[in-house]
């Protein structure tokens, strides 16, 4: 329908300005000012790693420096190849290519949404990626999780059932969790929602006749069949390809370990630290949390990355095992950090949700109204939000599930969807990743990028809120 493409295009369009509003602002500083974006932190043990290895071929943070195994070489290598490409302008061509990642967030996360409630529901879900604050934050600065962002869309755009295609998923599916873990060592969490789609939909697909969820006794009951040997070994082949598709994205990684370091190892040395660091005596509610524990660490000293790592492992391991009841209320501290807000005073995203609220009051969803009138509706009550909010916040930044009621709307969202039994996968995949802030260190950028689907719930619930209200008002009042 031409009406969807151009709205569609509108929203990209509008993706491309508030990304890239912000970029454009800073080009000239990226160029001639690059060690502003390199100084301290993580962005510049990134970009002395890419350097070293642009410059040396070496996998550490200078000359005569240890080999480094605390960071899996994904975004190092990507900002590597800015560097050989791009030389001086480097920074520039990096925040163009995460800014390019956020607007395909926009994009994929339109297509699931249009894919689970229709039109409209794609471009309120994409507008809020469009407007969310963290993104527009981390595109400007040498952090990974813009990428991420990117390839966490398009995996949930690929494991909705129906999108499954027994010949080609399961290989997909293999390379962008490779990729992803790569990049970023969590997102291997991501290999069990998968696993779970290739033996539901194998099994599907093998009895001819849908295979829906019913609860979990039922779940389990369609991913065992016992009595069908060959759906099984079907799905479990399917399932071994796409594993095994995740070491051979780490093969360059692999022999440069086993090489350098005389071992096999495709992981970091870096989860024993992290482990310790939210399960330790440091690990203090009352003070702000020390990422930078790695610095000061003595035994460094004396001993290699691993052997260190191994042996915060063990500190941390202890002291979950001695202390159950402070670990369980740590555990509780984490979630309540984590959903409190981490950019402030930035505050447009209220006025953005009321409006839309408002617009829909208006409108009445008296179902007399067509679609192209609906959303024009919509805009206008956006637009006439910042008339009377005069303009936008702060560095064009909108907080969306940073603030208040978006994150009740989203988690509402998340408990609707399993009560009508949509897209168990998405809460499977929101639980998996946001354990890894409840075990390990909590970090506000780690949840950003599942953010994603709480936005996407967001929508949903207001869609079908939507829906309910026009279905009651349009009834005759003797009904």
């Amino acid at each position: 329908m031409k009406y969807h493409r151009v709205t569609l295009a509108l929203l990209l369009l509008y993706a491309v300005w508030r990304f890239g509003f912000n970029l454009y602002a800073l080009s000239g500083e990226c160029v001639d000012n690059p060690a502003a974006f390199t100084r301290g932190g993580e962005s510049a043990t990134y970009s002395a790693l890419a350097v070293s290895m642009a410059e040396r071929g070496e996998y550490n943070l200078g000359v005569g420096e240890r080999p480094f195994t605390r960071i899996t070489p994904g975004y190092p290598f990507i900002l590597q190849l800015n560097i050989l490409f791009f030389g001086k302008r480097w920074i520039l061509t990096l925040f163009i290519l995460q800014t390019f990642c956020a607007v395909l967030a926009v994009y994929f996360t339109y297509k699931i949404c249009f894919c689970l409630r229709g039109h409209g529901t794609g471009l309120l879900a994409g507008f809020l990626v469009a407007s969310y604050a963290p993104l527009h934050y981390l595109c400007l600065i040498i952090y990974r999780e813009p990428i991420t962002f990117a390839i966490l869309a398009l995996y949930l755009f690929l494991i909705r059932p129906e999108a499954y295609r027994p010949k080609i998923t399961y290989v997909i599916l293999g390379v962008l969790i490779g990729v992803a873990t790569i990049i970023r060592e969590e997102q291997l969490l991501l290999l069990v929602p998968a696993t779970i789609l290739i033996f539901w939909k194998e099994c599907e697909i093998g009895r001819d006749h849908p295979v829906s969820f019913r609860g979990l006794k039922s779940l389990l009951r369609s991913l065992t069949p016992f009595s069908e040997i060959r759906l099984l070994r079907r799905a479990l082949w399917k399932t071994a390809v796409m594993a095994v598709l995740i070491p051979v994205v780490f093969t360059p990684w692999i022999i440069r370990n086993a090489v350098t370091l005389h071992r096999l190892e495709m992981m970091s040395s870096n989860g024993g630290v992290h482990l310790y660091l939210g399960n330790s005596e440091e690990f203090n509610p009352e003070k702000p949390l020390d990422y930078g524990i790695y610095s000061r660490i003595p035994e460094l000293e004396n001993m290699t990355e691993n052997e260190v790592n191994k042996l915060y492992l063990r500190k941390a391991l202890k002291y979950i095992v001695a202390h159950p009841a402070r670990t369980a209320e740590n555990a509780w501290f984490k979630i309540k950090m984590l959903f409190t807000p981490s950019i402030r005073h930035m505050d447009d995203f209220p006025f953005i949700l009321l409006a839309i609220l408002a617009g829909a009051l208006l409108l009445g969803f008296s179902g007399g109204c067509s679609e192209p009138k609906r959303h024009a509706i919509f805009a206008g009550m956006i637009v006439l939000g910042f008339i009377i909010e005069k303009g936008f916040s702060y560095a064009l930044f909108f907080p969306t599930v940073e603030f208040a009621v978006i994150p009740y709307l989203g988690l509402a969202g998340a408990a609707w969807m399993l009560f009508k039994r949509e897209q168990p996968l998405y809460v499977l995949t929101y639980l998996l990743l946001m354990s890894v802030n409840i075990v390990f260190v909590p970090q506000h950028r780690q949840r950003w990028m599942i953010d994603l689907l709480t936005i996407i719930w967001t929508a949903v619930i207001l869609h079908d809120v939507a829906v309910y209200i026009q279905s009651r008002l349009s009834r005759h009042p003797s009904d």
